[in-house]
């Protein structure tokens, strides 16, 4: 159980961090520990499921903070679009492609990030900066499993067509 209740002092806010990692951490284990189970078309549908509803979670949230805050344009409806593809089109090289894209992306997003901290002029938040980070890292870790659902297919094409299959 986490335990939220500390003052200003380091030492509780440390000791409040390590219980939210050691938590994270067990999820992880227990999420790993019930993959193992799954046959591979299980860990496919599920590896899709997971980087889709992210895509059309970031797109319905961009919707709905631009909504909230200011006036709609052309690129929010874009934005929109975008996430709900992988859901709408549900064809394997697609994933590929939608995965490889958005996870070069992301990784555009984490080196701008980097390289405007280390710019002496532009002075951001530490917040700010970390959830640029997680946000970018979210994205690639999404774009992965479309990837890997991308990609699953293609490979168990090859190995099945292929005679060596004992290696």
């Amino acid at each position: 159980m986490l335990n939220n209740s500390f003052g200003d002092d380091a030492g509780s806010q440390a000791i409040y961090r390590r219980q939210v990692l050691y938590l994270l951490c067990d999820k992880l284990l227990s999420l790993k520990k019930s993959m193992k189970n799954l046959s591979e078309e299980q860990k496919l549908k599920r590896a899709k499921l997971i980087g889709s509803v992210y895509f059309l979670l970031l797109g319905l949230i961009n919707f709905g903070a631009t909504l909230y805050f200011s006036n709609i344009y052309v690129i929010d409806y874009a934005i929109l679009l975008l996430g709900c593809l992988p859901i709408l089109i549900n064809r394997k090289p697609f994933y590929l492609g939608f995965g490889i894209v958005a996870g070069l992306i992301s990784l555009y997003m984490a080196f701008a990030g980097l390289i405007f901290n280390f710019n002496p002029e532009i002075k951001t938040s530490q917040v700010a900066f970390n959830m640029g980070y997680l946000l970018a890292f979210s994205i690639l870790f999404s774009s992965i499993l479309l990837v890997y659902v991308g990609s699953g297919s293609i490979y168990t094409k090859l190995a099945a067509k292929s005679d060596l299959k004992h290696i």
